[in-house]
């Protein structure tokens, strides 16, 4: 669903339910199951893209929010449709650079690279040690559009892995510290040489995205599973962790 940020924050400060609940601006039904991935285009913010469990991922144009139109979909394992089911769309990010290249990992762990104008994929990113087993998280670098973060969140597996677009066949970086699945990998858009992770190991990571460097850690939760994380875009060094009971 389409919501109206504006209309949420005044439901939510409302005293005693004197506002009426918001409503939705729009219903965006075309997956058929669940919907684990979502992000809007920062350099084009009309643009919605939505992957599924389905294997199908969806771009949305969101110009008219209450009539939002949807384009052809791509599927997770090519763009045509195919006999066998596509595998599911674990997690996906729009390229910081390059506004019509997005980036989608799909469950069996392959990261397609799709470029919009051209409807079609027009890279894989596959781990020949299948460390990847389990994507959860795609993170793009804010200033050099050809390198990109990948997160596994496999327990036997707990690593990111970073790619280099221009010598895609093996990762340039191993990121390997956290003790169990990694949930969120985000690149610090003030600095592009650090990553910031989270894991269910309740920890999250400060890392060098060129050496593979565990710069510093921390356990905020207490040992409660860290689910995400982000990076505050005015505050230089600030972030925000989250888990399932509560926000740090």
């Amino acid at each position: 669903m389409l919501w109206d940020g504006a209309s949420l924050t005044r439901a939510g400060g409302a005293a005693n339910g004197a506002a009426p609940p918001p409503q939705p601006l729009a219903r965006l039904a075309k997956h058929a199951g669940p919907v684990p991935a979502l992000q809007f285009n920062a350099a084009s913010p009309n643009l919605l893209a939505s992957g599924g469990a389905d294997g199908e991922l969806c771009i949305w144009d969101v110009a008219r929010p209450t009539a939002p139109s949807l384009y052809p979909p791509l599927r997770a394992g090519g763009p045509a449709p195919t006999p066998t089911p596509a595998p599911d769309v674990a997690a996906l990010a729009w390229n910081a650079k390059v506004a019509h290249i997005l980036a989608a990992a799909a469950g069996t762990g392959a990261t397609t690279v799709w470029d919009l104008k051209k409807q079609r994929p027009v890279l894989a990113l596959r781990d020949a040690a299948h460390r990847m087993r389990r994507p959860t998280a795609v993170s793009w670098s804010p200033v050099d559009a050809t390198r990109v973060a990948v997160a596994c969140g496999d327990d036997a597996s707990p690593v990111v892995q970073v790619w280099d677009l221009r010598a895609a066949t093996a990762p340039v970086a191993e990121l390997a510290g956290h003790a169990r699945g990694v949930t969120a990998a985000s690149w610090c858009p003030h600095d592009p040489a650090l990553l910031l992770t989270t894991g269910r190991d309740g920890r999250a990571c400060l890392w060098d995205a060129d050496s593979g460097a565990l710069l510093g850690e921390a356990a905020p939760s207490g040992g409660e599973p860290l689910l995400g994380a982000s990076w505050a875009p005015a505050h230089a060094g600030a972030y925000a962790a989250r888990t399932a009971t509560r926000a740090l």
